[in-house]
């Protein structure tokens, strides 16, 4: 069953290919309800037209991912903890034609669904028929994430199945070549999550997955790590902290695992010395991207020297991308060791957004690229992230527009102004907080403001609410972020 072109197929072995609370899939049964609902999807949706999977990480999940590429039907994924209004407007910016539920809670009005039970009817029934592989090309869109928008909605981004297959091909390289299971804790609605389950599916290994109500729970946490024996774990910066916070994280519990594979967020040379001291000769592979550009654009092992200096490299780039350091002012492509905006191009770089936004997807010396917003620079052939040149934040890998927040926010009746900031310990981004003032002398509750976000955004875009009489403004007559970071 290939994922795209030039890639390998899926084992149709006994072997475990999916891993999680529920049970496990072997290869041949992945391949066989997914080939099941492939079926239906070449019947039910036209070519090229959007699917939503809606779930978390229940095994019908990669089985629903895995029929849209047998179909070759872009699909779109929806994690439960998105709040519905916030899926449809996703669903509704996608153009999606059908909607897989995988799990229970979401009930689209602007597609048809397939709820759970009739999933599990078509996926698992051995009468069903199978579908073979759909014709399929490079530029064919192959999944589409939603990542937050500073104008106060979500953007969709189209990835190809060119641009995911040139990652996948680096990423295995880069990686060894052991054959035990990979671990992941991203949900489907987060790029990172692309690089742990199809990286373990079309290598032949098992995808082994965390559910979310595990991450508070250290001794349910850890059996089921200890249960996947992984020997690969895809991780953000911040998941591997809540690991390390726990003395029982070490190699002593878990002498499997042999190497980490870190993105969505700096990796920190503190964290990295930890886990050397926790797994001594464990391997440790940095790497960075931004969504629009296919999970990953840089990636390098991580040496001793590397986490002494201070500052880690996030890697060298990826064969068929480059990426330019340029002044992000004038454009000017800036020279070894001075700090500009990181600008991408080449087959990593998806085609742009949904509908007509553009961000930062431009045309630089005739070439198409894509404007990170970070700030880097590039030495010897690393590269390194400074930080953003503008008010993005990044929180557990998560990519959040405090604008998006305050968009939300003014639309609450009552409120005048409103104003998002991190809350920073240790250089981390601990939580969010928002600074809101009323008009017209109307009372503020905070914790029914709350609750008002906590059905619109998702849960890691809810901030704590403060109201004040009035916000702090410059001398311009802007909101004044500095004097609100001074607030106790």
């Amino acid at each position: 069953m290939p994922m795209t072109a030039g890639l390998l197929r899926f084992s149709e072995s006994d072997a475990p290919a999916y891993r999680c609370s529920q049970g496990i899939l072997s290869f041949r049964e992945l391949t066989a309800a997914a080939r099941r609902l492939a079926a239906l999807l070449l019947r039910e949706v036209p070519p090229g037209v959007p699917v939503g999977i809606y779930g978390h990480k229940e095994p019908l999940m990669p089985v629903c991912i895995a029929a849209c590429a047998i179909a070759n039907r872009p699909y779109l994924p929806i994690d439960r903890q998105i709040p519905p209004a916030r899926a449809e407007r996703m669903l509704q910016a996608a153009g999606a034609g059908l909607l897989l539920a995988a799990g229970e809670g979401f009930v689209p009005s602007s597609a048809a669904a397939v709820g759970p039970a009739a999933l599990a009817e078509t996926a698992f029934d051995p009468d069903k028929e199978q579908a073979a592989p759909a014709a399929a090309c490079p530029g064919d869109r192959f999944y589409l994430l939603f990542t937050s928008g500073s104008s106060g909605e979500p953007k969709g981004v189209a990835v190809t199945r060119g641009n995911a297959a040139s990652f996948l091909r680096w990423e295995r390289p880069l990686l060894s070549t052991a054959a035990g299971p990979v671990l992941s804790h991203a949900a489907y609605s987060f790029d990172l999550s692309v690089a742990g389950l199809w990286l373990a599916l079309t290598s032949g290994r098992c995808a082994a997955v965390l559910e979310s109500e595990l991450f508070g729970d250290y001794p349910a946490l850890f059996g089921r790590i200890g249960e996947a024996a992984p020997s690969l774990a895809v991780l953000t910066p911040s998941f591997a902290e809540l690991l390390l916070a726990s003395p029982s994280f070490a190699a002593e519990r878990f002498p499997a695992l042999r190497e980490l594979l870190f993105c969505g967020e700096p990796l920190r040379a503190g964290t990295v010395r930890r886990l050397w001291a926790r797994f001594p000769g464990i391997r440790i592979v940095n790497s960075y991207g931004p969504t629009e550009c296919t999970v990953a654009v840089t990636g390098c092992e991580m040496e001793e020297w590397m986490a002494e200096s201070g500052e880690l490299p996030v890697g060298r780039s990826k064969p068929g991308t480059q990426i330019i350091v340029r002044d992000p002012s004038t454009g000017r492509a800036l020279p070894d060791g001075t700090a500009g905006e990181l600008v991408v191009s080449g087959d990593s770089v998806t085609p742009g957004y949904l509908g007509p936004a553009q961000g930062g997807f431009c045309t630089l010396d005739g070439v198409f690229s894509y404007r990170t917003g970070d700030l880097g620079l590039c030495r010897d052939g690393l590269f390194y992230c400074l930080g953003r040149l503008d008010r993005q934040i990044k929180w557990h890998g998560l990519r959040i527009e405090p604008g998006e927040i305050e968009q939300t926010l003014l639309r609450c009746r009552g409120i005048a102004q409103a104003a998002v900031l991190p809350v920073l310990r240790g250089g981390r981004v601990r939580r969010l907080r928002a600074f809101v003032s009323p008009s017209g002398g109307v009372f503020l509750n905070p914790a029914a403001l709350e609750e008002t976000l906590r059905g619109i955004l998702p849960a890691g875009m809810v901030p704590s609410v403060e109201v004040l009489p009035r916000m702090p403004l410059t001398p311009n007559g802007k909101c004044d972020y500095a004097a609100l970071k001074e607030l106790p």
